[in-house]
């Protein structure tokens, strides 16, 4: 499954990509069935022709097994159940990008506590997540809402019409366009950004110490504010 996860660009892993998500997480295993594994080889076995197939090692071994004290062990995959959650979470939310709770944070339009509870009741609903997650989620993001903001990004008209008056060519220099440009891409592809981020590449490409090289200081302001006020939007429930 983890062999065929790294291939999800063929579109018969993509239509698999749900279960492949599933059976890498201990929490499927849990009282497995029959008629699960069942329904996982057949709808897996024709797709295990696309694993690159390597060379392996034949390994010989010859010692005598000898039953010593045993010692049980709590094993916590932290981490990897995250990682997982994620995966899921980004393939059904890509998938319903036309749900109206998804769709707002797409927008721009600040969301509230009861956009939140929508979007977690609706990954409940597909089966994925639970408080744990969404609470682990809200912590590495800073809030829930920048999670789910991360994954879907932010609406590239949203995004523009935040910078239009710094994309008129009449007004400001190709550099500087180029520059606002840059922020629109990231805030399309990411949803949020930090501020510490127009200091560091692509942005010192066009500016190599900071926005100051381009803009005057009130324009600065005016770029941060409105960088601030898209990654407020997406977080309801924590400062930014």
């Amino acid at each position: 499954a983890r062999l065929l996860e790294d291939k999800q660009n063929i579109p018969a892993v993509a239509d698999q990509l749900e279960l492949i998500l599933d059976v890498m997480t201990e929490e499927w295993w849990v009282d497995v069935t029959y008629p699960m594994l069942e329904n996982a080889r057949q709808r897996l076995r024709l797709l295990v022709g696309l694993i690159d197939k390597k060379d392996t090692p034949i390994v010989y071994t010859d010692f005598t097994d000898e039953e010593g004290d045993t010692t049980e062990v709590d094993i916590v995959h932290g981490a990897d159940s995250f990682a997982q959650f994620r995966k899921k979470a980004e393939f059904f939310l890509e998938e319903n990008l036309g749900e109206a709770a998804v769709a707002k944070v797409r927008s721009g339009e600040p969301i509230t506590p009861a956009d939140i509870d929508d979007l977690q009741r609706i990954l409940v609903a597909a089966g994925i997540g639970d408080d744990a997650s969404f609470a682990a989620a809200s912590e590495r993001a800073g809030s829930f809402g920048r999670f789910i903001r991360s994954i879907v990004g932010l609406d590239r008209a949203a995004a523009k019409a935040v910078f239009a008056d710094f994309l008129d060519d009449k007004t400001y220099t190709s550099n500087q366009i180029a520059f606002v440009n840059l922020v629109i891409d990231e805030l399309t592809s990411n949803g949020v950004l930090e501020a510490k981020r127009l200091y560091e590449s692509p942005y010192s490409g066009v500016a190599p110490t900071g926005p100051e090289d381009l803009f005057d200081q009130a324009e600065v302001d005016r770029i941060f504010e409105a960088i601030a006020s898209m990654n407020e939007s997406a977080a309801p429930d924590a400062s930014i």
